[in-house]
């Protein structure tokens, strides 16, 4: 079961009472910048997920360890609560080093993690030995046998790099158990203003697909009531020095105003539904 992360941050924060002023500030510095191009791209080699991943596995858990990381990983999994993912058999789209795990102590017989690179999953092996993890590609899952799940998460930027996301639809629907839910995250349009975390760690440009929230909505249209949400819509340019209770209360605000009234606004994009 996941804690209850609003309860334990909120708490700390002293009950969210500065939210109202946090609001004000953030969306008038949202409002008043004016339009950027996107920067220019710094030089980087074109490869896999898969390759750039390996490379990557070992320094990536050290990598998203500072409390602003853990403060963004504790709402996304109160997200993950709110849309019923953290029940019965589990599938975790691009599982990379077991994040989820780190946060939902789920017994191994009900968990398998699915990753394209194999150096992620060694790591997530290493850490979490009596749990499954399989080297499988998102739109190829034809290993694993229908409606086999009752939750199917994939978490950050997993979903953005798939070449077929079609395809990963077709594969979430058809192993989504009757009632079963779902929740996609992946990367929106405003993305493109970041430098991707590939090219800063080891100089690798990985293809990806920034969505807007419209044509998500419509990828996952075939579903029981799919809904988009957004977050981090002004978080990187206003909120990055600021310490991990701070993040976390702007965060579970901008949540409930911003994400859900214009996802579109937002760096991270979020897809929820059930199986029909």
């Amino acid at each position: 079961m996941i804690c209850n992360y609003r309860s334990c941050w909120a708490g700390r924060f002293g009950g969210l009472k500065a939210i109202p002023n946090l609001m004000s500030s953030g969306v008038a510095s949202l409002l008043s910048t004016p339009h950027r191009k996107d920067p220019a791209a710094p030089t980087a080699h074109v490869v896999t997920a898969e390759y750039a991943y390996d490379h990557l596995a070992a320094s990536y858990d050290a990598a998203y360890n500072s409390p602003r990381a853990r403060a963004e990983n504790a709402l996304m999994f109160r997200s993950i609560r709110y849309a019923g993912c953290d029940r019965g058999r589990i599938l975790d789209l691009g599982c990379g080093t077991g994040l989820f795990l780190e946060h939902a102590p789920v017994a191994p017989e009900r968990y398998v993690g699915v990753d394209i690179s194999g150096g992620m999953l060694s790591v997530a092996r290493h850490k979490f030995p009596r749990h499954t993890f399989v080297q499988l590609d998102m739109a190829d899952l034809s290993s694993l046998p229908n409606r086999s799940f009752d939750s199917i998460v994939s978490l950050f930027a997993s979903f953005a790099y798939v070449a077929d996301p079609e395809r990963v639809v077709a594969e979430i629907r058809r192993l989504l158990a009757p009632g079963g839910r779902f929740l996609v995250m992946t990367l929106g349009v405003r993305h493109r203003r970041r430098t991707p975390y590939t090219v800063e760690a080891v100089g690798m440009s990985v293809p990806w697909r920034l969505w807007r929230a419209a044509d998500l909505r419509r990828q996952f249209a075939g579903f029981d009531n799919p809904r988009v949400s957004g977050t981090h819509a002004v978080i990187d340019r206003w909120l990055a020095a600021k310490p991990a209770t701070t993040t976390y209360a702007w965060l579970a605000a901008e949540a409930a105003t911003i994400g859900r009234a214009l996802p579109q606004s937002c760096h991270y994009l979020i897809a929820t539904g059930g199986a029909r």
